[in-house]
């Protein structure tokens, strides 16, 4: 069956300096559980476990990890698709607070990594067999295709550890899934990364004049509360919903929930140390140009520009780390040519 994509790009109008989400970063405090959870249940499988001494020191300015000793490091990546963000990661000590006690989903600041679903109701079943869960089971969110009309994308919210909200996602049969789908496994991704943002048009802006982002979908979606999967949200209550993506991209995207004013918040800073979803990297062409836009807009740098060699097993970039109008880190990584 041919399929189409209802969040596919149009005319292309921004500059591209800065790609597709490349990685979402989870910070821990069990890197056991979350490689029962990402591993064994979502199907990925690690890249990257051990860094070399010589990039650790970088990466932990980077990541602002000075005062984790000897932090851990996992980046999984779904099989036999390399083209999809990697999910890193970081395990630290128990005491560092977490950004989204109780799975709260009024909090500002990061939310969800969201998977494509071959088979829900197995992937519910294995979640709970395995003593992660779903807060709601199976929730219905009514969009529309291109051409105006009506489908509902069936999700599962998954209980992943470190207040942490994984996606399951399935379209109808005539549309493509949010990402592919490796052969003989349940998901597909990750596919995108999502936050709360309670300062919603600033933070917006970042993403499109700073990185040069394209909104998709912007739209007023009614909330169930807990019975549609977010905790802690009373029901009735309205969001604003957002797709943002790179130009001319059609997946590795992010999604930006605001609560009109009824948000809650941060309890902690989404960014390492901290525990939960804390970062997004993104490659760019032109780190110095992006620094200069986040400048010009008022955004902080959190870590200038270092040189992460990682050759001769990978890359060797140059990067930089910044805080987005919610304190959300954001890193950007421009390859070094040889």
């Amino acid at each position: 069956m041919k399929t189409t994509n209802p969040l596919a790009p149009g005319e292309t109008k921004g500059d591209a300096l800065v790609g597709t989400l490349a990685a979402a970063t989870v910070v821990t405090s069990d890197m056991e559980r979350c490689r029962a959870f990402y591993s064994e249940l979502m199907g990925l499988e690690p890249a990257i476990d051990d860094l070399a001494d010589e990039i650790r020191g970088p990466l932990t300015q980077l990541w602002g990890l000075e005062d984790e000793g000897d932090w851990e490091h996992v980046l999984y990546q779904q099989p036999g698709n390399t083209d999809m963000p990697y999910l890193r990661v970081i395990g630290v000590s128990g005491d560092r607070p977490e950004v989204r006690p109780g799975m709260n989903a009024l909090l500002e600041g990061g939310l969800a990594v969201g998977f494509a679903c071959a088979d829900m109701e197995k992937l519910i079943a294995e979640s709970d067999r395995m003593g992660f869960g779903t807060v709601a089971g199976v929730t219905r969110i009514p969009l529309h295709r291109p051409d105006g009309t009506p489908y509902d994308a069936l999700e599962t919210h998954l209980r992943a550890p470190d207040g942490v909200y994984v996606l399951g996602i399935a379209r109808p049969p005539d549309l493509a899934p949010i990402c592919p789908i490796s052969e003989g496994t349940l998901t597909g991704g990750p596919a995108y990364s999502s936050q709360v943002i309670n300062n919603g048009q600033r933070s917006l802006d970042f993403y499109t004049e700073v990185l040069g982002y394209e909104v998709r979908r912007d739209i007023d979606l009614p909330s169930e509360g807990p019975a549609g999967g977010l905790l802690e949200v009373p029901p009735g209550s309205n969001m604003r919903f957002l797709q943002v993506f790179a130009p001319g991209a059609e997946s590795k995207y992010l999604v930006f929930l605001d609560w009109y004013g009824t948000g809650a918040d941060a309890v902690a800073p989404s960014r390492p140390p901290n525990r939960g979803m804390v970062m997004w990297s993104f490659m760019t062409t032109d780190l110095d140009a992006v620094l200069e836009r986040a400048r010009s807009f008022g955004a902080e740098v959190l870590c200038e520009p270092l040189i992460v060699d990682a050759r001769p097993a990978a890359i060797a970039t140059r990067r930089a780390t910044l805080a987005a109008p919610n304190g959300f880190a954001i890193e950007l990584v421009e390859e070094i040519a040889d």
